[in-house]
């Protein structure tokens, strides 16, 4: 796993229109809810590449996805806004670079051990608050 400095900024892959409030340019909390995932929000690491380069692999996910979807943009947040989350316990929600073959670009953010939904689903809500909607250039 590599470090994600604080200045760095992150983004969800957004694919439906469902989650974007347009009228506020943010996103909303369903953007950071995965079924079936308990240890990891998925984002790319929009600052260590060029932009159409992150958006050309959006787009790649996007039609690889069952149904094939639309990418529309990212739910941006900075890795530092992460600290103003806290977990129960009072520590910081770790951030790690993790490239994968289809996305060298790859971070997680790391979800505590399973505390049920109710917990994912604050973690989510926190993160969509501090996130902006970000539409795709082209």
């Amino acid at each position: 796993m590599l470090s994600i400095i604080d200045d760095e900024i992150l983004g969800r892959e957004i694919f439906s229109k469902k989650n974007i409030r347009k009228s506020s340019s943010t996103v909303k909390v369903n953007a950071f809810l995965i079924p079936n995932v308990r240890t990891a929000i998925s984002v790319s690491r929009l600052g260590i590449a060029p932009r159409h380069l992150i958006e050309s692999l959006g787009k790649e996910h996007a039609i690889r996805r069952v149904p094939e979807q639309t990418f529309y943009g990212f739910g941006e947040l900075s890795a530092d806004a992460l600290k103003a989350i806290r977990l129960d316990d009072g520590s910081d929600i770790p951030v790690r670079g993790t490239p994968t073959l289809t996305n060298p670009f790859h971070a997680d953010i790391r979800l505590p051990k399973d505390d049920g939904d109710d917990y994912r689903l604050e973690i989510a809500d926190c993160l969509a608050q501090i996130a902006r909607f970000v539409p795709k250039s082209s």
